[in-house]
């Protein structure tokens, strides 16, 4: 993982967007949270599960669904940033999952676009951008399978509290109601 604190300049710097690759130590919680819900969809589903992580960043998610998952068939995670994808690949190394773990340097939507045929569907897409998960959910519902489990996760919460109402219509089309 990068070394978050040699590359923040400023006290009121948020050190994971500074690293030349993402990774974000307080999100543990949101990686546990997708390691049980694709543990509980793999038991409904019985069967073997094919995952994607389109914007993987260092692929600390990936390499944890692989270890945790009995019957992850295989994973694809994926960065555009070079820098991510090589940190992903020695991850994915480093823990023995190269059997696994399929690790690209692609376009997230270009790869779930790929992926959009009947027999190339996932079971399982995750979408974790820095930002809004929105310009991914169109690829991402087409590459997943009837059925399948597709995970979101939004970092701009102020414009889904109501803090930024106008943000919010541009980037979601709807209006917040800033309540309790």
């Amino acid at each position: 993982m990068p070394k978050l604190k040699a590359f923040v300049k400023a006290s009121w710097e948020y050190a994971p967007s500074k690293a030349p690759v993402f990774y974000n130590p307080a999100m543990e919680l949101n990686r546990d949270i997708a390691v049980c819900a694709l543990q509980a969809y793999q038991r409904l589903a019985k069967r073997e599960i094919f995952a994607c992580e389109p914007l993987s960043g260092c692929g600390i998610r990936g390499v944890r669904l692989a270890r945790e998952i009995e019957d992850i068939r295989k994973i694809i995670i994926n960065d555009i940033n070079p820098n991510a994808a090589r940190l992903a690949e020695s991850n994915v190394a480093m823990n023995d999952l190269t059997d696994k773990v399929v690790v690209c340097n692609k376009d997230a939507n270009f790869l779930l676009s790929s992926h959009a045929a009947p027999r190339k569907r996932f079971d399982y897409v995750d979408i974790d951008p820095f930002g809004s998960p929105v310009p991914y959910v169109d690829s991402a519902l087409r590459a997943l399978r009837n059925g399948g489990l597709l995970a979101l996760t939004a970092t701009d919460m102020a414009p889904l509290c109501g803090v930024h109402v106008k943000a919010c219509l541009r980037k979601y089309g709807w209006k917040p109601i800033r309540t309790d």
